[in-house]
Protein backbone atom coordinates (compact mmCIF):
# COMPACT_ATOMS: atom_id res chain seq x y z
CA UNK A 1 0.00 0.00 0.00
CA UNK A 2 1.55 3.07 -1.14
CA UNK A 3 0.62 6.76 0.96
CA UNK A 4 -0.90 9.01 -0.83
CA UNK A 5 0.92 11.77 -3.18
CA UNK A 6 -0.59 14.84 -0.54
CA UNK A 7 0.37 12.56 2.75
CA UNK A 8 4.02 12.24 1.16
CA UNK A 9 4.33 15.49 0.40
CA UNK A 10 3.63 16.49 3.51
CA UNK A 11 5.07 14.47 5.65
CA UNK A 12 8.44 15.37 3.86
CA UNK A 13 7.85 19.20 4.22
CA UNK A 14 7.20 18.85 8.04
CA UNK A 15 10.58 16.63 8.24
CA UNK A 16 12.10 19.51 6.11
CA UNK A 17 10.66 21.78 8.95
CA UNK A 18 11.64 19.88 12.10
CA UNK A 19 14.95 19.75 10.68
CA UNK A 20 15.73 23.15 9.87
CA UNK A 21 14.19 24.25 13.16
CA UNK A 22 16.58 22.05 15.26
CA UNK A 23 19.50 23.62 12.82
CA UNK A 24 17.95 27.16 13.91
CA UNK A 25 17.98 26.49 17.52
CA UNK A 26 21.38 25.11 18.11
CA UNK A 27 23.01 27.72 15.61
CA UNK A 28 21.14 30.98 16.44
CA UNK A 29 23.59 31.87 19.70
CA UNK A 30 26.34 31.53 17.03
CA UNK A 31 24.72 33.35 14.44
CA UNK A 32 23.73 36.18 16.83
CA UNK A 33 26.92 36.53 18.28
CA UNK A 34 28.87 36.47 14.95
CA UNK A 35 26.76 39.20 13.44
CA UNK A 36 27.36 41.43 16.48
CA UNK A 37 31.11 41.97 15.58
CA UNK A 38 31.74 44.22 13.26
CA UNK A 39 33.43 41.85 10.76
CA UNK A 40 30.40 39.58 11.25
CA UNK A 41 27.98 42.67 10.71
CA UNK A 42 30.13 43.74 7.09
CA UNK A 43 30.15 40.23 5.78
CA UNK A 44 26.47 40.41 6.60
CA UNK A 45 25.92 43.40 4.80
CA UNK A 46 28.03 42.88 1.78
CA UNK A 47 26.41 39.43 1.47
CA UNK A 48 22.86 41.17 1.49
CA UNK A 49 23.71 43.64 -1.04
CA UNK A 50 25.08 41.15 -3.17
CA UNK A 51 22.26 39.16 -2.99
CA UNK A 52 20.10 41.70 -4.23
CA UNK A 53 22.48 43.14 -7.04
CA UNK A 54 23.02 39.71 -8.56
CA UNK A 55 19.22 38.95 -9.34
CA UNK A 56 18.56 42.56 -10.77
CA UNK A 57 21.78 42.65 -12.33
CA UNK A 58 20.91 39.50 -13.93
CA UNK A 59 17.23 40.37 -15.12
CA UNK A 60 18.48 43.86 -16.60
CA UNK A 61 21.44 41.99 -18.60
CA UNK A 62 18.46 39.51 -19.83
CA UNK A 63 16.11 42.61 -20.70
CA UNK A 64 18.79 44.58 -22.72
CA UNK A 65 19.12 41.44 -24.57
CA UNK A 66 15.69 41.26 -25.42
CA UNK A 67 15.37 38.14 -24.30
CA UNK A 68 11.49 37.17 -23.66
CA UNK A 69 10.09 37.21 -20.15
CA UNK A 70 10.09 33.87 -19.42
CA UNK A 71 13.80 33.05 -20.60
CA UNK A 72 14.71 36.25 -18.20
CA UNK A 73 12.80 34.09 -15.09
CA UNK A 74 14.17 30.98 -15.41
CA UNK A 75 18.02 33.08 -15.84
CA UNK A 76 17.70 35.10 -12.80
CA UNK A 77 16.18 31.70 -10.76
CA UNK A 78 19.44 29.41 -12.38
CA UNK A 79 21.50 32.82 -11.10
CA UNK A 80 20.21 32.50 -7.66
CA UNK A 81 20.28 28.69 -7.98
CA UNK A 82 16.68 28.45 -6.44
CA UNK A 83 14.28 25.81 -7.51
CA UNK A 84 11.51 27.22 -5.88
CA UNK A 85 11.80 30.20 -8.40
CA UNK A 86 12.13 27.88 -10.70
CA UNK A 87 8.83 26.68 -9.71
CA UNK A 88 6.91 29.52 -9.59
CA UNK A 89 8.13 31.10 -12.87
CA UNK A 90 6.74 27.56 -14.66
CA UNK A 91 3.65 27.87 -12.39
CA UNK A 92 2.80 31.17 -14.01
CA UNK A 93 3.58 30.23 -18.00
CA UNK A 94 3.97 26.91 -19.38
CA UNK A 95 6.39 28.12 -21.50
CA UNK A 96 9.40 25.88 -21.86
CA UNK A 97 12.13 28.81 -21.67
CA UNK A 98 11.93 29.04 -18.41
CA UNK A 99 13.40 25.95 -18.20
CA UNK A 100 16.00 26.41 -20.41
CA UNK A 101 16.94 29.82 -19.04
CA UNK A 102 17.18 28.01 -15.31
CA UNK A 103 19.29 25.32 -17.09
CA UNK A 104 21.53 27.61 -18.89
CA UNK A 105 22.97 29.00 -15.42
CA UNK A 106 22.30 26.68 -12.83
CA UNK A 107 25.73 24.99 -13.54
CA UNK A 108 27.61 28.71 -13.37
CA UNK A 109 25.37 29.28 -10.46
CA UNK A 110 27.65 27.04 -8.58
CA UNK A 111 31.22 28.68 -9.62
CA UNK A 112 29.37 32.25 -9.22
CA UNK A 113 28.78 31.54 -5.43
CA UNK A 114 32.30 30.14 -4.95
CA UNK A 115 33.48 33.82 -6.38
CA UNK A 116 30.90 35.60 -4.39
CA UNK A 117 31.88 33.86 -0.97
CA UNK A 118 36.13 34.87 -1.80
CA UNK A 119 34.58 38.55 -2.27
CA UNK A 120 32.70 38.71 0.44
CA UNK A 121 35.47 37.39 2.77
CA UNK A 122 38.24 40.17 0.99
CA UNK A 123 35.29 43.02 1.34
CA UNK A 124 34.68 42.91 4.77
CA UNK A 125 38.42 42.68 5.61
CA UNK A 126 38.33 38.59 7.18
CA UNK A 127 41.24 37.63 5.08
Amino acid sequence: MELPTGASTTLRQFGLLIFLAAVGLSSGPALASAITEPVGLKILLVGAVLALVGPVAMAAVAVRLGMSGPRSGGLVAGFVGNPGLLAFANGRTADERVTEGYATLFAVDAVVKVLLVQLVVVLAGGA
